[in-house]
């Protein structure tokens, strides 16, 4: 469905731009400018209010950079399926951490994607071009910075972890810190009960550690994945301004 949606939308895109890009020359008018302009100008307010949801310090509507008089960027309200995103940018980027969940999808560093069990792509480089095609550059360099943002938000989560719920238990730390020590050799006296038993006391520890691991490491492969098709972008495009 998501694929659906993104080919649907990139064709629109594609029509529209085609259509101003022919009637640009009939008016005598920088049409093909002014519709990038205005496409990263709706970007970049979208990212700008999804991005307060991670802010202390937060920018309202009327005090937006991108929000002018002559023409204003409409707020639409929540969508009843994803009512923790702002807007459109959101839930993209809702929707790609949802394909990409760590529970349910494996990701193949020789393949560049995201797959099921039984070998069926979730998403790679075709899904990340795609997205270019429907959102454009603009659209993600904005999810590259809500993903940073996430990024920022779950390493502050887990200092606060650390400092409130860690600090508690570094006698327990330092007690199984001492019976590993040296560290290249297995505990000498009943090693598999002692592994055991210092497994299911740290587990309240390990696990909130694993989540923040799982998902800062989720939203750095989407980023990377992202960098790689824009860089990809700007090589093939690049030649087309060559003299």
């Amino acid at each position: 469905a998501c694929i659906r949606s993104l080919s649907t939308l990139a064709g629109r895109m594609d029509g529209f731009r085609s259509a101003i890009e022919y009637i640009q020359d009939f008016i005598d008018i920088p049409g093909l400018m002014m519709w990038g302009e205005e496409v990263a100008r709706i970007i970049g307010y979208n990212v700008e209010q999804e991005a307060n949801k991670y802010l202390l310090k937060k920018v309202f509507d009327f005090e937006s950079k991108y929000q002018t008089a002559a023409a204003p960027i409409p707020n639409y309200p929540r969508t009843e399926s994803d009512p923790l995103c702002v807007n459109f940018m959101g839930r993209t980027v809702s929707t790609l951490l949802k394909m990409t969940d760590a529970q349910t999808t494996i990701f193949s560093r020789e393949c560049s994607g995201w797959f099921l069990a039984d070998g069926q792509e979730v998403c790679g480089f075709r899904t990340i071009s795609l997205l270019r095609r429907a959102i454009g550059v603009c659209g993600l360099s904005g999810i590259d910075k809500l993903l940073s943002f996430r990024i920022m938000h779950e390493l502050h989560r887990f200092v606060k972890f650390f400092k409130t719920t860690v600090k508690k238990q570094g006698v327990l730390l330092e007690q199984i810190r001492d019976g590993l020590f040296p560290e290249w050799r297995i505990p000498a006296n009943d090693s598999i009960g002692f592994y055991a038993s210092a497994t299911k006391k740290t587990e309240m520890l390990m696990m909130p550690v694993m989540t923040c691991l799982r998902r800062v490491g989720q939203a750095q492969l989407l980023r990377k994945m992202i960098h790689n098709e824009l860089q990809t972008c700007a090589r093939i495009d690049a030649s087309k301004l060559q003299h």
